[in-house]
């Protein structure tokens, strides 16, 4: 068997519905990215409150919208497309645009309309190099 020696974070005490975001933090400290549970709830989760209409409780749709707050004991949490969208915020993308590292005089972080970035990659004929963590092999 092998493992991967991904940090733990206790969800127990501060996000008692929070599953979903305590092991995305977690598998995202893995990757080497510094970021808090507490950050990635507020600045990247999509989330709504319940509502009562009529005297009749209705929630979010779960797959667009985290149902409730990670906060709260009595949430209902949401499904994977809501946690892809709040990674793709994290590895650099939004609604209309890819945010990314531009070396090119110093430009930084940038944010370039999709559109753009697409028709670049096909006029360069659909050239891409992506790198994954491999694990090392022990010996």
């Amino acid at each position: 068997m092998f493992k991967i020696d991904v940090p733990y974070i206790n969800q127990s005490d501060k996000y008692p519905t929070g599953c979903e975001s305590v092991t995305t933090v977690m598998l995202l400290h893995y990757l080497g990215y510094d970021i808090s549970v507490d950050d990635f709830i507020v600045n990247n989760l999509s989330m709504r409150e319940f509502e009562v209409r009529d005297g009749v409780l209705y929630g979010p749709n779960p797959w667009e919208y985290f149902a409730g707050s990670p906060y709260h004991p009595d949430a209902m949490g949401c499904y994977a497309p809501v946690i892809c969208k709040a990674l793709a915020a994290i590895v650099g993308e939004d609604e209309n645009a890819y945010i990314f590292n531009d070396p090119y005089e110093n430009r930084g972080v940038i944010s370039c309309p999709k559109d753009i970035i697409v028709n670049r990659y096909y006029v360069y004929h659909s050239q891409a190099v992506a790198l994954k963590p491999v694990p090392c092999a022990k010996g």
